[in-house]
């Protein structure tokens, strides 16, 4: 992975980005298994905040799905 850019929203106060998941990101190898790692270090990286929609630890399990997700989708893209 040469660069990284990851944002989310819906998750917390404001829509951020995950720049920790993002520099984790750079040198690895494009690859299933770094997704999920990058999608474990999204979660950890978000500050999720519930309410009467979803627990703080549900939007943290999404997010690391959605990240995984996403990635994946991107990489299918380029390659």
């Amino acid at each position: 992975v040469g660069r990284a850019a990851i944002a989310v929203g819906g998750v917390g106060p404001t829509a951020t980005r995950l720049r920790n998941t993002e520099a984790a990101l750079v040198g690895q190898v494009a690859s299933p298994g770094t997704w999920q790692v990058a999608g474990e270090a999204a979660a950890r990286e978000v500050a999720a905040t519930g309410d009467v929609s979803a627990t703080a630890d549900y939007r943290r399990a999404t997010t690391a799905v959605y990240v995984e997700e996403a990635l994946g989708s991107a990489a299918s893209r380029i390659h």
